[in-house]
C-alpha cells in the first residue's frame, strides 16, 4: 500500500515540530539536562589577593559522566584537571585565562559511566605582566570552564589517544558571571 503526503501537510508537521523544539529551549543558554558541567554558583567575584599579587577567582565545579564508557580528565600537578575560563564576548567564547600546566602526562582521573567527579576549582591571574594572566579587558560578564575530557585511556592509567576528545557541548561547564570585587 502506497501513502501520498502533500508537501503542504509536510510542511506543517515541520513547522510544529520546530515550534516544539523552541518552546522548552532558550537560543542562548544550554538546557538544562545537556550540561555535564555544572558550577556551584550563578555569579562569582575575582577577588585581590595582595599575599599573592593575582586576582582569585574560586568554587566547586561537578562533572558527570553520561556515558556508557569510562571518561579521563587529566591531572595538572598532583590531584586535579585544570579547565580554560573562558569569556562570551561579541565574537564568540574566547580564552580568558589558560593556567600552564607541566605535569599533563599523569595519570588521569577516571570518571566511570554516569559518576560525578566534583573538585575545588582556584583560577589566578597575576597582577605583573606574566602568565597566566586574564586576556580580557572588561573583567564583568558571561564566562564558562572548558575542560580536556577524552574518551579513552590505557590499562596503565595513562592517556590514550589524546586526539579523541569527548564533543565539545560536553566539555563546557554551564555560564555564569564574573564580576570585580
Amino acid at each position: 500500500m502506497r501513502v501520498l503526503v502533500s508537501s503542504k501537510f509536510m510542511l506543517v508537521v515541520v513547522c510544529g515540530a520546530v515550534t516544539l523544539l523552541q518552546c522548552g529551549c532558550d537560543s542562548a543558554t544550554t538546557p538544562t539536562a545537556d550540561i555535564r558541567i555544572q558550577t556551584d554558583q550563578e555569579t562569582y567575584a575575582l577577588v585581590l589577593d595582595d599575599e599573592i599579587n593575582a586576582l582569585v577567582l574560586s568554587m566547586r565545579v561537578s562533572y558527570t559522566n553520561p556515558s556508557s564508557r569510562t571518561t579521563y580528565l587529566p591531572k595538572c600537578g598532583k590531584e586535579k584537571p585544570v579547565p580554560v575560563l573562558q569569556k562570551l564576548d561579541s565574537t564568540g567564547w574566547i580564552n580568558a585565562l589558560s593556567p600552564v600546566c607541566p605535569m599533563i602526562l599523569l595519570p588521569p582521573i577516571r570518571v566511570e559511566p554516569r559518576q560525578t567527579y566534583t573538585q575545588a576549582v582556584v583560577l589566578q591571574s597575576s597582577l605583573f605582566p606574566i602568565y597566566p594572566r586574564l586576556s580580557v579587558n572588561e573583567i564583568s560578564g558571561t564566562y564558562r570552564l572548558l575542560y580536556k575530557i577524552y574518551e579513552t585511556g590505557s590499562r596503565d592509567g595513562q592517556l590514550g589517544d589524546p586526539n579523541i576528545m569527548v564533543p565539545l557541548a560536553a566539555r563546557v561547564s554551564n555560564t555564569f558571571q564574573i564580576t570585580e570585587d
